[in-house]
């Protein structure tokens, strides 16, 4: 994570502002990439937001995830900067929290596809596998067991229906197994 947020560019690029807000959002929230970039302006609030869920099958088509002041602070530079954008050109997608902003798609919502392009180029440039958007959801569950917290937490900040769908997140290995066997 501390690698490919390294690789982030810190300069005027507002593409660099808004993946340096979504890898955070990502890492936090434990929400999918679909969630993430489903997200509306009038969605995000103080270090909390409310997603669409995207395979909820109806028993729970909402959710509210929370993030840390750190990535407040990246979410706002990215709302400066797409509010900059907005005063320039008009926005395709008025709602859109995260927008495309160059190219073909530019002012549109950013897509699932664009983002994971924009992943393998800086985890290249970073020197590290291949990430993807479903790798941090993986690691906040995996953070929520290690830290003492239950399969039914990874359920409920994970969005999911049923209990037996985090059960995978939740698998611990070697050292990590024994630890919690001795705790």
């Amino acid at each position: 994570y501390i690698k490919l947020l390294n690789s982030i560019p810190r300069n005027n690029d507002p593409r660099h502002t808004r993946n340096l807000a979504i890898i955070k959002l990502l890492k936090d929230t434990g929400a999918r990439i679909g969630e993430i970039l489903s997200l509306n302006i009038e969605d995000v609030k103080e270090k909390s937001g409310i997603v669409r869920t995207e395979k909820s099958r109806g028993k729970r088509p909402f959710r509210q995830i929370f993030w840390t002041d750190d990535t407040q602070k990246a979410l706002e530079k990215w709302i400066q900067k797409r509010e900059e954008i907005s005063n320039k050109k008009s926005l395709i997608d008025k709602n859109a929290l995260f927008i495309s902003t160059c190219g073909a798609c530019a002012r549109k919502r950013l897509t699932t596809k664009g983002t994971s392009e924009t992943f393998r180029r800086y985890a290249e440039k970073a020197g590290i596998p291949t990430i993807n958007a479903h790798s941090f959801r993986h690691g906040l569950a995996h953070q929520i067991v290690k830290n003492g917290g239950s399969g039914v937490d990874v359920m409920n900040i994970l969005g999911h229906s049923d209990l037996s769908s985090s059960t995978v997140y939740t698998e611990m290995f070697g050292d990590e197994l024994n630890e919690r066997y001795q705790k």
